[in-house]
Parts: structure tokens; sequence; C-alpha cells
């Protein structure tokens, strides 16, 4: 990945972050109803099953960066 891209998609993770923390959703515990043997691991398919709340207009979050 170049540095541009890491740049770039550091941004987009802090600017997710902000978006989440805003809303008071925590990623962890949405993550951890799908840990069923608590080992800190879920699947791919489990992932999609998780409601992220991502917000589609990215002019919205640029606002967060």
């Amino acid at each position: 990945m170049s540095p541009n891209s890491e740049q770039r998609l550091e941004a987009l993770l802090c600017a997710l972050a902000k978006h989440y923390q805003i809303r008071g959703i925590n990623l962890r515990t949405e993550c951890e109803r799908f840990d069923w043997h608590h080992i800190g691991v879920i699947n791919e398919s489990q992932v999609t099953l998780i409601p992220l709340h991502i917000p589609l207009d990215i002019d919205k979050l640029s606002g967060y960066v």
C-alpha cells in the first residue's frame, strides 16, 4: 500500500471512529454479541450481521476529518 493510500485509510478510520463516538456506538460490544466462545474472534459472515451504521455520504465523513 502506498503512503498516500495509508494516509487516506487512516483519515477514513479516524473519521469513522469519531462518527461512532459521537453516536455512542461501541463496536466492541457489537462484536462481542457474535463471539460465542469468548476468544476474541468472529468470522466474516458474522461481521456482515453487525449494524455498523456507516454513513453513506462521504461529505458527512469529511466533516469529521
